[in-house]
């Protein structure tokens, strides 16, 4: 398990260092969703990561047209949901990716966006409690989907988002369920209005393609059933991937 987060880590810091330099570009111009797409006119790339310039490459990156929809796979890379005043004490579930989550959004126009599956399969393997206090975990699942995200500047134009309701939905959050002492246990944290969660992007490679990382900024707490307080954090860092193509944020 720690050795799984371990790798997820290097991979994420290696990602990190060679993205910097395009987020940096981000506050040059209006924040948007960009993709890579296959065309006439400004083509300057050779396949359809955009990662390789050519002269007489056939795919540009370009930013998603009005009314446009563009599936989006969502990897949390470690996720960390923590109460820290449930009834049992602190308890703390970190789930990492090892082909038991489903992470599911759309991307539109003006940075515009959805998040509409968000589930880990089996928790029970790819989740623990960091505090040792539930022994069985039985869903770890989001709640108040969809969520609705926004492209943000942040204070030093920085590209951020932020997690909103649905403005017929509820408050975005997380469902967890677990044994404790053989007995079923079941806690929801949920943001508070005026105090949804906000997650920094940046644009980053892996060793094939482009993608954007998403880092919790974990700057409030949700509210929880179990402790009946705003005692609820999100932690950890999720990668948005563009399946077959190339996906950043506003690098041209």
């Amino acid at each position: 398990m720690f050795r799984n987060i371990k790798i997820a880590g290097l991979c994420l810091a290696s990602m990190l260092v060679m993205g910097m330099a395009l987020a940096g570009n981000a506050s040059a111009a209006e924040l948007l969703w960009l993709v890579c797409l296959e065309g006439s006119g400004l083509t300057k790339y050779e396949s359809s990561t955009c990662l390789k310039a050519s002269g007489t490459g056939k795919w540009q990156s370009l930013g998603v047209r009005a009314g446009q929809e563009i599936t989006v796979k969502l990897l949390p890379l470690s996720i960390l949901l923590i109460d820290n005043e449930s009834p049992v004490g602190k308890v703390a579930i970190r789930c990492w990716d090892n082909s038991g989550q489903r992470g599911e959004g759309v991307i539109k126009s003006k940075g515009e966006g959805e998040i509409r599956v968000a589930e880990v399969t089996n928790p029970n393997t790819n989740c623990n409690d960091e505090e040792g206090r539930c022994t069985k975990i039985l869903k770890v699942k989001a709640v108040g989907l969809p969520w609705i995200t926004n492209i943000e500047k942040g204070e030093n134009g920085e590209p951020l988002t932020t997690i909103k309701p649905h403005p017929e939905g509820e408050q975005p959050g997380w469902e967890v369920e677990c044994e404790v002492l053989l007995v079923k246990s079941k806690d929801v944290c949920t943001s508070v209005a005026g105090k949804e969660e906000k997650l920094k992007l940046v644009n980053a490679f892996s060793a094939t393609e482009l993608l954007v990382l998403a880092l919790f900024e974990n700057a409030h707490k949700a509210s929880c059933t179990a402790s009946k307080k705003e005692s609820g954090e999100v932690k950890g860092t999720i990668a948005i991937l563009l399946p077959g193509g190339a996906l950043s944020v506003n690098r041209e």
